[in-house]
């Protein structure tokens, strides 16, 4: 089991679809708006987490964005991004500049 010390104002999680042969795993991945690092048994070095300034701090994160790949392999397709704003999902990518979803 891994155990933290301090944790980041923002949190990056990188979730690699990618196989051994090129292609990419299908399966699903749901996430909501908000994840808290507590509930996934997380384990803190000192029996709870602190920032960098090294003051206690909370263990909640709430999503502001998500970058995904769309394509045949891992090595082939286009990215494209979701950020989130008050009014829903604008979707960003290089090709257009804004496409509501």
């Amino acid at each position: 089991t891994m155990q933290y010390l301090r944790l980041p104002s923002t949190l990056i999680l990188h979730i690699n679809r990618a196989q051994p042969d090129g292609t990419r795993c299908e399966i699903t991945v749901e996430f909501g708006e908000t994840i808290d690092l507590s509930e996934l048994g997380t384990k803190w070095h000192f029996g709870q987490p602190f920032d960098r300034n090294l003051s206690p701090c909370p263990t909640g994160y709430h999503l502001f964005g998500a970058v995904f790949h769309r394509g045949p392999t891992a090595r082939a397709g286009h990215y494209y991004s979701y950020i989130l704003e008050a009014e829903g999902h604008p979707r960003f990518d290089h090709d257009q500049d804004q496409d509501r979803c």
